[in-house]
């Protein structure tokens, strides 16, 4: 667990499942919404990860934990309203209910999505002896399958990710009482990527903006590169031209 919980390094977050994470001196932002923030949080960690065939991140939060001003007002994306605690109290709350955080990340090589974020985070939170049974789970994109049944068996009531689910996921959701919100109905995705490129170039990590690029364009020449081989498959076998799902 140690090891897992130090593969990578910070400075000394208030929040101990971010100080794995470079998250450019971001803190809860007491105008926007509980899940906003979470959300935020979650995209910020996504960018720790160095895995080329996409970046994920996924953070646990147990509910339970938020103060019971939060839980009354019920700061969800449909219902966000003014806070009556101090901006720091609010911080300290939202930090207090995460339970676990991560990015997926390589195991048999150095770039390979070889373990999912939820899973890693379903392990940091392990790590740690916190408990998983009813919490929410923010993640980047929907889970596939494997995924969900470890949030599913590990208790997780809520998933709020920034895509849709898939029918098939999301029927068994509904079949087990989890919660699955697409987050891209009540959020700006616009909005939200110009806070978080803004936060990152105020606290000096326009290197981190180019790293991010670099790995959008070596993604692109990948899926360019198999589309070519397939294509020229195809020609070899007379089957005509395909075009790409």
């Amino acid at each position: 667990c140690d090891r897992w919980l130090s593969m990578t390094s910070s400075s000394l977050h208030p929040c101990t499942h971010l100080r794995r994470f470079n998250m450019h001196g971001w803190h809860p932002n007491e105008a926007l919404s509980t899940d906003e923030n979470y959300l935020d949080m979650m995209m910020l960690i996504t960018r720790n990860s160095t895995c080329r065939q996409g970046c994920m991140g996924c953070v646990l939060v147990d509910t339970s934990r938020l103060t019971s001003n939060e839980q009354i007002v019920s700061r969800s994306l449909e219902h966000a309203s003014s806070l009556e605690e101090s901006p720091n109290d609010y911080q300290k709350s939202m930090y207090n209910a995460v339970i676990g955080a991560a990015t997926n990340t390589p195991l048999f090589s150095d770039f390979d999505s070889d373990v999912h974020a939820e899973i890693g985070a379903l392990g940091v939170a392990a790590c740690k002896g916190n408990q998983t049974e009813a919490c929410t789970a923010y993640i980047t994109m929907p889970p596939c399958k494997r995924c969900f049944a470890a949030l599913f068996v590990s208790g997780v009531k809520r998933i709020v990710t920034l895509q849709p689910s898939h029918d098939s996921i999301m029927s068994v959701a509904r079949k087990h009482g989890i919660e699955m919100v697409d987050a891209s109905k009540m959020i700006s995705k616009e909005e939200q990527q110009l806070r978080i490129s803004k936060i990152i170039r105020d606290s000096g990590g326009d290197k981190d903006l180019s790293l991010l690029s670099d790995i959008t364009e070596h993604r692109k020449r990948k899926r360019e590169e198999k589309l070519l081989r397939k294509e020229k498959a195809m020609l070899k076998n007379k089957k005509g031209p395909i075009t790409e799902c």
